[in-house]
């Protein structure tokens, strides 16, 4: 369950992080138009569709374990492309890695705590909160 805290954590932690993607030094570094950093947000959040939808479903195949290894190693090469992006189009290839990453994550997360929640606690925060 921490292991899985910490995935959530990271994955909302991105999310935040394109809130404040406008005042990025990255944007002064990179020299990023209005257009391009605008690419960029769109790239991660279009990679979430895709994660979402392909990683997901490879999980319910493989299991979830491999699901979130393979999503733990889309968001570690994509953050560490963004981090190191010396131009407009690797910065955007790279959100659209970690977007694929965290996209699979929320939804692996999501869909692996139902499965390894006892019925029985389940039933019981359902009735408290309805």
């Amino acid at each position: 369950m921490v292991i899985i805290g910490l995935g959530y954590f990271f994955a909302f932690y991105d999310i935040l992080t394109l809130s404040f993607a406008i005042v990025s030094p990255m944007v002064q570094q990179l020299r990023l138009s209005r257009l391009e950093l605008s690419e960029a947000v769109s790239a991660s959040l279009f990679g979430y569709i895709i994660g979402a939808y392909f990683v997901a479903t490879i999980s319910d195949y493989w299991g979830r374990r491999w699901g979130l290894i393979t999503n733990a190693i889309l968001i570690a090469i994509g953050s560490l492309g963004s981090a190191l992006a010396t131009n407009a189009l690797v910065l955007i290839i790279s959100r659209l890695i970690t977007g694929m990453g965290i996209g699979a994550e929320i939804a692996i997360i999501n869909t692996y705590i139902s499965e390894i929640t006892p019925a029985s606690l389940g039933v019981r925060w359902f009735n408290s909160h309805t």
